[in-house]
């Protein structure tokens, strides 16, 4: 519905009408209106400045409440609206009628009235229907990139196995069990499925990984290294790729389960967590930032006259790798 403020311009010509003598042009309608203002005016005569007050008086209401209706349905506050006394008032501001809008929303949404994030959730995945099945979620989950097993999922894979368990149908989730489940994760899971990840659309980038990784499969040259004896023992059959974005979206394709050594891959991996349990500023009082600039395997004696390997440097007598990425020594 549209909603009209009446302008300044259009209150004051609506006050200069008021203050107009007022001509009976009706024959019929003479005698009542002189009744009515105590006069005896006749058909087609001017009514006397007393008796047009006496019409204003009764106008003067009808005219205030106009004026107050059409100020309650205005929902504009840039503009000026004219005041009971005549006088132009201006609205609100518009973040305090931004802000009334957002409450009365919250408060439809509290009411019922408006979805929540998790009825939202329930609606695209259902796609119509009443129930969900528990295989369909979690179809729809792992094409956003997101796994059972992670982490940030604790709550609402836990809460889900729980719910399953107290119910007699264990595959299927209606509208109230599943917003139990999900309630706990809601912000994670309603940005996954809004694709404000950082690959959107993960499943065409997984499908480009897996061609990817068909046509790598092709190449058999090289071989497997023999000078470590952990190396030397795995089968160069084995072939696999996985990926983490750093909205903790994965993927993997090949021989993933087969457990392989890592050797020095590991330092990157043990570094993170020792800054993460003891902090960087800790962690570099024992380990430097900078390049030895000498081979990983070269040796010598150090002040001591022991053997050490060139990534082991002195620093008041005790040694100190220059480096997280350098190896510990012979």
């Amino acid at each position: 519905m549209l909603k009209i403020r009446p302008s300044a311009v259009l209150w004051g010509l609506f006050q200069a009408a008021l203050k107009r003598p007022l001509r009976i042009a009706a024959k019929e309608k003479a005698p009542a209106l002189a009744c009515r203002l105590g006069t005896d005016a006749k058909a087609g005569s001017v009514v006397t400045s007393q008796h047009a007050e006496g019409y204003r008086r009764l106008l003067q209401p009808l005219a205030a409440g106009m004026c107050h209706s059409y100020r309650g349905m205005c929902t504009k506050t840039d503009e000026s609206a004219p005041s009971e006394s005549g006088e132009p008032k201006s609205g609100s501001s518009s973040s305090s009628s931004s802000a009334a809008e957002k409450a009365s929303s919250e408060k439809r949404r509290q009411a019922g009235l408006l979805p929540s994030l998790e009825d939202l959730l329930f609606y695209t995945i259902a796609e119509g229907q009443e129930k969900i099945t528990v295989h369909k979620f979690i179809t729809a989950l792992k094409s956003t990139g997101l796994r059972t097993g992670d982490p940030r999922l604790k709550e609402c894979m836990d809460m889900l196995r729980t719910t399953l368990q107290s119910t007699t149908d264990s595959v299927t989730l209606d509208k109230v069990l599943f917003k139990k489940c999900v309630q706990s994760n809601i912000v994670l899971l309603t940005q996954a499925f809004r694709k404000k990840f950082v690959i959107p659309d993960f499943m065409s980038f997984t499908s480009h990984i897996d061609e990817l990784y068909e046509s790598a499969r092709k190449l058999g040259g090289g071989q497997v290294a023999d000078y470590i004896p952990q190396l030397a023992k795995f089968s160069p059959d084995l072939w696999a790729a996985s990926l983490c974005t750093v909205d903790g979206q994965r993927h993997s394709v090949g021989d993933t389960k087969v457990p392989f050594c890592l050797q020095s891959c590991v330092k990157p991996l043990k570094y993170a967590i020792a800054v993460n349990d003891l902090g960087t500023e800790y962690v570099h009082r024992y380990v430097g930032k900078e390049p030895s600039g000498l081979r990983f395997n070269k040796l010598f004696l150090n002040e001591d006259g022991k053997c050490t390997s060139t990534t082991l440097l002195l620093t008041s007598r005790h040694p100190r790798l220059p480096n997280p990425m350098a190896a510990l020594g012979m």
